[in-house]
């Protein structure tokens, strides 16, 4: 699998990490804090090296030492200043071996031969978490209290954006109308509500009536702006209506306003023939997506109050006014779906097929340019064709929306794409996501920068009631988990069995689980180059149809990881010409019975999206080598699925075992 920086699938999928252990006293400590001891992470953004320095000349004075141990990875050698772990065959536990002076010289006897002093483990609670990393520095301090400052925090943050227009991600979040007119930019904000203005116009989105003229008990809506400044620089301010008081029945029907996106694995799929094949990829962007779906004849009758901001342009009439919607608007359970349709249609006019596996992957072959290629991601669509046949189609849709010409692709869903045609690889980053967790979780305590994105053997579980955090820092908690957890799915898959064991406790999370998150966060952000790199095998000329694409799969389980509920972790990768294109870590729906069983589920779950990869490629007309070959490590779940025999401890699994077995046969 290829992962920038050498990222192991292996390490990216299961919670398992082997480990040494090694002893470090505190002013070894200090000396590799300020020789450099993040030689393989980074350096952390947050962290004031002078103190550092501070610290350690404190330390030589002083001549205080005590002595930790640390745990060293078995393949860098990198220590870190942290509880000691260690890991079972069946089930991995962390154990705390901090000891106190007084404790010492109680067990002054019970020394190994090289007279390192041994100490019966202790188990890791939630208060000693509260020990991991160093002691707060002063600069992580006043860091900490200016964070404290910020009381109006809320959890709309910042999740997909790239660019370089701001110095701190906290400008980029989403303000409403009072607050940008309150800002000191207000009256470049109020430029933007006036192009909204004019965008409604221009659409003929609505048509002003009398209040009066309304039905009777007709819920009329009211608006919400959302203003929200770019990573680039730029400002936009975008009209919504309350859709959440519409009401079923009166306002929409409920059977029709579900619309589809496109998903991550189509994304990855085409961005690999994109490479294979030295594509171009071209990015328009549809101005005003939702204002172009049209409502119905039959469709209920919407009616919204004069929104904020805009009442100078209605100040003629002498009786109360409102507007009739007659086209969809942002905000409205039906827009995503009319909006849909029209994209439907537009792809028709233009030869374009809907992919049967992804409704929102369109294609088409030409005689002489081959496979083209059509991404829509709501108001972006993408382009992958040849560079002459990009051209032309960019052409082509304009004729049907008015759109801004982005330009080659760049950035893509919230990720920065570095293309290499000549190398043939595209590489997915997420800097501005990386940045804002340096920016807003300056708070979290610091230390060296770990070397694994949770702490080796540590398995998280669920909390007393009077042991959770407090309404802020589990509103910060849920913020930096959703962070995470878009990092992983779209450019950080190293970081994917972390999150899944923090996301877990999204709803009451303890002082633990804070500490787990900021242990992944420092991880991240230390390492903000990382990413994902898709370098597939084999070249394409991306117009001959008989050329034959590979397919494989890899699961991984996790025995009976949750104390709890005993359940395991299934991890999965699947390749499209050795390009990972699916991946992730979960927890089992199921609690199973046998390591064979657990492994006999992952492999299940990895075939199932290896056929919906096979699906997605062969709807385009191109060709899969047959059959695939899925790889495992666990050679009894191997022989069942080779195998026709029933019976014994497996009998209760057989559904499984013949789906695999059909699959096999069927080649």
């Amino acid at each position: 699998m290829y992962y920038q920086d050498d990222i192991n699938a292996d390490t990216a999928m299961l919670p398992e990490i082997r480990v040494d252990i090694t002893e470090l006293n505190a002013l070894d400590q200090a000396v590799q804090a300020a020789a450099g001891m993040r030689q393989a992470g980074g350096t952390d953004p947050v962290l004031d090296e002078t103190e550092v320095e501070n610290k350690l000349a404190s330390l030589v004075s002083n001549k205080s030492i005590k002595s930790e141990t640390t745990v060293k990875s078995d393949q860098h050698g990198i220590k870190s200043d942290d509880s000691e772990a260690r890991e079972g065959e069946d089930d991995a536990s962390s154990v705390n071996t901090e000891a106190s002076d007084s404790s010492i010289k109680e067990e002054a006897q019970q020394r190994t031969k090289f007279g390192r002093v041994v100490k019966q483990p202790t188990q890791l609670t939630t208060s000693k978490l509260g020990e991991w990393g160093m002691g707060m520095l002063a600069a992580e301090i006043r860091l900490m209290q200016a964070q404290q400052l910020n009381d109006d925090a809320d959890e709309v943050h910042l999740i997909g954006a790239t660019g370089k227009g701001f110095t701190h991600t906290t400008e980029l979040h989403v303000m409403n109308y009072k607050q940008a007119m309150q800002s000191a930019d207000a009256p470049a904000w109020q430029v933007e509500v006036d192009k909204e203005h004019d965008r409604m116009i221009k659409n003929d989105v609505w048509e002003v009536i009398p209040k009066s003229a309304v039905p009777k008990g007709t819920r009329i809506l009211k608006s919400v702006w959302a203003m929200k400044p770019k990573a680039d620089g730029s400002k936009r301010a975008r009209l919504n209506a309350r859709g959440c008081s519409q009401v079923p029945g009166q306002h929409y029907d409920e059977d029709n306003i579900s619309s589809p996106v496109t998903n991550t694995t189509s994304i990855r799929i085409a961005f690999t023939i994109l490479v294979m094949a030295s594509l171009a990829g071209w990015v328009v962007d549809v101005n005003g997506a939702f204002l172009l779906g049209e409502f119905k004849e039959d469709d209920p009758k919407i009616y919204m109050d004069i929104p904020e901001g805009m009442t100078k342009w209605y100040t003629q009439y002498s009786q109360p006014i409102v507007v009739k919607l007659k086209k969809c608007l942002y905000g409205t359970k039906q827009a995503a779906r009319y909006y849909y349709d029209k994209v439907v249609e537009v792809m028709r006019k233009m030869k374009c097929a809907r992919c049967k596996a992804d409704p929102c992957l369109f294609f088409k072959w030409h005689p002489k340019d081959g496979l083209v290629l059509w991404l829509t991601k709501i108001d972006d669509k993408l382009c992958i064709a040849n560079p002459e046949r990009v051209q032309i189609e960019k052409e082509e849709i304009k004729k049907h929306f008015q759109c801004d010409d982005v330009g080659a692709v760049k950035d893509y869903i919230g990720c920065k794409t570095e293309i290499n045609n000549e190398e043939r690889y595209v590489k997915f980053t997420q800097p501005v996501l990386v940045q804002s967790l340096s920016d807003e979780f300056e708070d979290i305590p610091q230390g060296a920068s770990p070397m694994t994105p949770a702490k080796p053997g540590s398995i998280l579980t669920k909390c007393e009631e009077s042991k959770k955090l407090d309404d802020k820092q589990h509103s910060h908690y849920r913020t930096g988990v959703g962070k995470l957890l878009y990092l992983a799915m779209h450019s950080r898959p190293d970081i994917a069995n972390a999150v899944r064991d923090l996301a877990r406790h999204c709803h009451a999370p303890s002082e633990a689980h804070w500490h787990a998150m900021c242990w992944c966060i420092r991880y991240v952000r230390a390492t903000p180059d990382r990413g994902l790199l898709l370098k597939p095998s084999g070249v394409w000329d991306g117009k001959d149809k008989s050329f034959k694409f590979t397919i494989r799969g890899r699961s991984y389980s996790n025995y009976a990881t949750d104390p709890e509920s005993r359940r395991s972790v299934t991890g999965t990768v699947v390749y499209l010409n050795d390009s990972p294109i699916m991946f992730g870590s979960v927890t089992q729906k199921h609690v199973m019975l046998s390591v064979t069983e657990a492994e006999l589920a992952a492999v299940v779950s990895v075939v199932q999206d290896m056929m919906y990869v096979y699906r997605v490629v062969t709807a385009m007309e191109l060709q899969v080598q047959l059959p695939m070959m899925v790889e495992m490590d666990n050679s009894g779940a191997r022989d069942l699925v080779n195998s026709w025999s029933v019976g014994g401890r497996t009998r209760h699994v057989d559904v499984r075992m013949f789906f695999l077995r059909e699959l096999k046969e069927d080649g």
